[in-house]
């Protein structure tokens, strides 16, 4: 119950207590420079603005009836059906979300929805490109490896050729040597008491080892002056003969 020695509201004559807003008005209490005693207010006394109001009429509605309302600026819970906060008079409509506001919200949670998919297109960005650099990598690796299987096939292909041509090469030189061998015994057969007997059809000379030899400078012979041949067989003089490779030049003599 309120006594006569109870400081309210100079406006309208609500109760003041140790709020900073009236609860009923919302007038700043604390700017008030003395806040008038419930008698004072009752006789007229004026120490705030405004025309004199009766005390407000007891509400129709028990006090726990009351919205629970929590202030947008001080936090301070309050049961009150009054637009103002009853401890620092902030409105409690004012912070209510705007239609601009939320708009704002929605495009904040877009943003942050792109924000995650430009992270999520930079991540798999980055593994596109780890993909591609391994993918290229390897296939560096095998045209290196093929590569060099071409270079290899190519100088064993270089090396085949290389000896072929060299084995052609010495085997003209044995041609030679051979036509050699059948003018000189042809130039015997026709000398007095020659153990060549003519005609010398021609000479065949077979090399040591079975092949002619693409690796040593020289290689040994064994020639046959062909005199007849008879039922498959050749006949004729024996030479023995030396092919110098490195020099084009060969030697003979007659006798195995």
């Amino acid at each position: 119950m309120e006594s006569a020695t109870q400081r309210v509201c100079p406006r309208c004559g609500g109760p003041a207590g140790n709020l900073a807003y009236c609860g009923s008005c919302g007038l700043h209490l604390e700017a008030q420079p003395e806040l008038p005693t419930r008698a004072e207010w009752e006789s007229g006394v004026r120490h705030a603005t405004g025309p004199r109001q009766s005390p407000p009429a007891a509400a129709p509605v028990a006090a726990h009836d009351a919205p629970l309302r929590i202030c947008p600026e001080c936090s301070a819970q309050a049961r009150t059906r009054d637009e103002v906060c009853p401890y620092c008079g902030a409105s409690y409509l004012r912070h209510r979300p705007t239609q601009a506001r939320r708009r704002f919200a929605g495009t904040s949670r877009r943003t942050k929805v792109l924000a995650i998919c430009a992270v999520l297109l930079l991540i798999l960005g980055g593994a596109g490109i780890a993909i591609a650099l391994k993918v290229k990598h390897d296939n560096d690796v095998q045209a290196q490896h093929e590569a060099a299987l071409a270079a290899a096939q190519a100088a064993k292909q270089a090396r085949q050729a290389q000896i072929k041509q060299e084995r052609q090469n010495r085997q003209i030189l044995v041609t030679d040597m051979e036509k050699a061998i059948t003018r000189y015994a042809e130039r015997q057969s026709l000398q007095r008491y020659s153990l060549i007997h003519g005609p010398i059809l021609r000479t065949q000379c077979d090399p040591s080892g079975g092949h002619i030899d693409t690796k040593s400078s020289t290689q040994d012979f064994s020639c046959l002056a062909v005199h007849n041949v008879s039922g498959g067989t050749l006949h004729g003089y024996r030479f023995s003969a030396t092919a110098n490779y490195d020099r084009s030049s060969y030697t003979w003599h007659l006798g195995a």
